[in-house]
Formats: C-alpha cells, structure tokens, sequence
C-alpha cells in the first residue's frame, strides 16, 4: 500500500518499489508510463520548477523510445530531478543517473531481446504451417511431454 507525505501543502506519494514493477507487469506497462508520469510531476511540484512537463518526459519515453535519444535524455534528466530532490530534502543517499540510464539501457534492450524472440517464434512456426500447407510432412507428430519436463 502506498504511503502519502504531505510537505508544504502538498502530497506525495511514497509507492513500493516492488508494487509499481507487479502493477506494470499486470497491466502490460501501462502503468509505467502513469508512474512515470507521477514521478516527474511529483518533482516539479517539490521543486517548484515550472520547466518540468511530465507529459513531455513520458512521451520522451514512449513513443521517443523509437528515436532511442529522447528515451535515454529523459531517462537521464528524471534521474537528475530525484537527485535534486534528494539534495533538497537533505537525503543522505544520491541517485547516479548514469546508472538509471545504464538500467534503461537493459531493459530496453531486455524488451528489445522479448521482441527477436517473437520474431523467430514466429518466423519458424509461419515455415512450419507453409510447409505443412504445401504437402510437406502429413502425419502429426508425437508431442514431448512438456508438462513433465517442468
């Protein structure tokens, strides 16, 4: 469950970590991208930095992950917001952005990796039902017992 702080009139919200990545899992990101945009917000309120636009951080994110610049620019900057944060609030710990984008990084090159795995999949299955369509093997083959294998 999320916890609310109020500062200065203000709330903010202090979420699980472990939370946010189940619900963006369950809902196929898109909460990420509303976490993300909460996040940012939640910075330029603390802040007081009327520069911030979380709409433009999140669409830096999707769909500028196509032009991957934007993606890692925003990656970064969000970084250097929390870091900012942190100083202000007087946080003993500091974020390193470098280390956010190098995270970025891997997953998107983790989801990246996902979308070859489809492609093969698929690409091998598409060659299988052509051959199978144009008179290849007619018998049906007998399928290993995955269930056990797990």
């Amino acid at each position: 469950m999320a916890e609310r702080v109020s500062l200065d009139g203000s709330v903010y919200v202090k979420r699980s970590p472990t939370g946010a990545w189940l619900l963006t899992v369950v809902t196929l990101l898109v909460y990420f991208f509303v976490w993300y945009y909460k996040v940012n917000d939640e910075t330029r309120r603390y802040l007081r930095d009327d520069s911030i636009r979380p709409w433009h951080s999140v669409l830096a994110i999707f769909p500028g992950v196509l032009l991957i610049v934007p993606y890692f620019v925003s990656v970064y900057r969000t970084a250097e917001r929390i870091r900012l944060v942190e100083e202000r609030s007087g946080s003993p710990k500091r974020i390193r952005p470098p280390l956010g984008v190098l995270f970025a990084f891997l997953t998107l090159l983790t989801v990246l990796l996902m979308g070859g795995c489809l492609f093969y999949y698929q690409d091998h299955l598409n060659k299988a039902w052509t051959t199978a369509s144009s008179g290849g093997e007619a018998t049906a083959p007998v399928a290993p017992n995955v269930a056990k294998a797990n």
